[in-house]
C-alpha cells in the first residue's frame, strides 16, 4: 500500500533532556518497518527517563495491525515496568480509534500535541516539587 506524501521508511529519533525522553516516529507503521520499531523499542528501553513522550506527529494513517503487538510491548514497558510517566502525543485520529479500542493505548495517556504533553509534564514537575 502506498502512502502519498509520506516516506515509506520508518525512522525515529530520541531527544533526552534531564528526565524527559521524547521518542519521535517518522513514517508509516507498516509491516515492512517492523524491524525499525523493534530497534526503537530496544533503544528506548536502554534510555532511563522519568517522563517519556511518544510523538506520532509524522506517522500517517493507516497502520498495519501486525505492529500492534510491538506497540503494546512498548506501551507496557513504559507505563509499568520502568515506572515512567507516559504521554502519547499527536496521534492521527484514524490511528487513535483502533489503538484505543484494542486496549493498546489508554485515553488518559493521550495529548493532542507535543506542546500539550510538555505542559502536562511540567505541571507534574511542579506537583512533585
Amino acid at each position: 500500500m502506498l502512502y502519498p506524501h509520506h516516506p515509506q521508511k520508518l525512522s525515529y529519533f530520541l531527544s533526552k533532556k534531564q528526565s524527559i525522553l521524547i521518542v519521535s516516529l517518522i513514517g508509516p507503521l507498516i509491516r515492512e518497518n517492523a524491524h525499525v520499531l523493534e530497534e526503537c523499542i530496544r533503544e528506548v528501553e536502554a534510555t532511563p527517563a522519568e517522563w517519556v513522550i511518544l510523538n506520532f506527529r509524522d506517522v500517517p494513517a493507516p497502520m498495519d495491525k501486525a505492529l500492534f503487538p510491538a506497540l503494546a510491548r512498548l506501551y507496557k514497558m513504559l507505563s509499568s515496568k520502568r515506572e515512567s510517566h507516559l504521554r502519547i502525543s499527536s496521534l492521527h485520529p484514524d490511528l487513535r480509534i483502533p489503538l484505543l479500542e484494542s486496549g493498546i493505548f489508554h485515553a488518559d495517556d493521550l495529548s493532542n500535541n507535543l506542546s500539550e504533553a510538555l505542559v502536562l509534564i511540567s505541571s507534574g514537575f511542579s506537583k512533585a516539587a
